[in-house]
């Protein structure tokens, strides 16, 4: 389970609705259902190094852990941050005020949201311990009816490592770390499209890398897309970005992004929706939005100093392309061109909240129209 301020930014983060204010709301639903969290039956055995898994430590540690799920899943905050250490510094440099804040915000954003938190290994080293979870969290998202008048449903899962020190009798969440992460949101877009978002899980600051969302899209539906990336930072600073039509013959839209040089982890947003032609006005027909996804994957980024910055500049034997060859990767570090012209939707990127007990994401808030 992570700190909630992961959750918060992959749940908050996670799947942020990207309002598309352009489009008339449509409630049509293309086979939405609700789906429990995935099954974690690989992770349900715990593995112990550095002391007898019937050891007091392991069973305090993972008492200590169960209590914070517990509380997670009852909305007390009190009950969650008893367990972090007041000097606390999560993976992404947040502090335990804004870890906090970003808590506090997924709730209020997601009442009904349900965190999933298994222990996968535990690591202990006198004092000290590390202790490996696999995590999910489920949660109903509230319709928008400028946008879509549907609820939407929020998954997320994510890998993460909290770093634990025994002061006096109490084990305390001193910081922690997120090794992936994804979420998505659905609104009026059922599980039977797999939407997939190809993207790095850790990249060097200032490098160039590709980033595909792809959907295995149904005949006669239009599908537009927007991928963007951003700095893991609290307060979040908004992206606008424009829809691009998706290539016909594929389902996937690919960009180039430049990981920021300020040495912040960060997401990918990618969001897809789907139109039809609505000709209830012969003479000027519109497009109607049927449904909209939105995923977000982590990118950890690797810190390098100024001096490394000017080294790479100078390089020229770096990745030339994308992995599938299509994407020149030398030249500017602004998106290639793209089949179909760029759609004048102005759409302000919006993240998503994600999922572990007691820990968050940087909070993007509720989807605004």
């Amino acid at each position: 389970m992570r700190t909630h301020y992961l959750w918060s930014s992959v749940l908050a983060l996670c799947l942020v609705f990207v309002p598309i204010q352009a489009y008339p709301a449509q409630p049509h639903v293309l086979n939405a259902k609700v789906e429990a969290a995935t099954p974690v039956a690989p992770y349900e055995q715990l593995h112990v190094y550095g002391a007898d898994e019937n050891s007091a430590s392991v069973k305090e540690i993972v008492e200590t852990f169960k209590d914070m799920v517990e509380a997670s899943n009852q909305h007390s905050i009190e009950n969650v941050l008893k367990h972090y250490n007041p000097q606390f510094i999560s993976g992404d440099n947040m502090t335990m005020a804004q870890i906090k804040d970003l808590i506090q915000e997924t709730w209020e954003s997601y009442p009904d949201i349900r965190y999933d938190s298994k222990p996968v290994e535990l690591r202990v080293s006198g004092d000290w311990a590390t202790l490996e979870t696999f995590d999910t969290s489920t949660a109903t998202a509230p319709p928008d009816k400028d946008v879509i008048n549907i609820p939407g449903k929020l998954k997320s899962e994510s890998r993460s490592l909290l770093f634990l020190r025994k002061l006096g009798n109490t084990w305390e969440i001193m910081s922690d770390a997120t090794i992936w992460e994804q979420a998505i949101i659905r609104y009026g877009v059922g599980d039977d499209i797999h939407i997939t978002l190809s993207a790095p899980e850790q990249v060097k600051a200032g490098e160039t890398y590709s980033a595909t969302i792809q959907a295995n899209i149904p005949e006669g539906i239009f599908t537009i897309a927007t991928i963007d990336n951003q700095p893991l930072t609290f307060p979040h600073v908004k992206v606008d970005d424009k829809f691009r039509a998706m290539e016909a013959d594929s389902n996937q839209l690919q960009r180039v992004l430049t990981a920021n040089s300020t040495n912040h982890n960060e997401i990918v947003t990618a969001t897809l929706g789907l139109t039809s032609v609505d000709q209830h006005n012969p003479d000027r027909p519109s497009l109607a939005l049927n449904g909209i996804a939105t995923i977000v994957k982590r990118v950890n980024v690797v810190p390098i100093s100024s001096e490394d910055v000017l080294a790479a500049l100078k390089r020229k034997d770096l990745v030339k392309t994308s992995a599938n060859g299509k994407i020149d990767l030398t030249g500017n570090l602004q998106p290639p061109a793209t089949k179909g012209a760029d759609l004048e939707l102005s759409v302000p990127a919006s993240p998503v909240p994600t999922q572990t007990p007691g820990r968050v994401m940087p909070d993007h808030g509720k989807p605004k129209s």
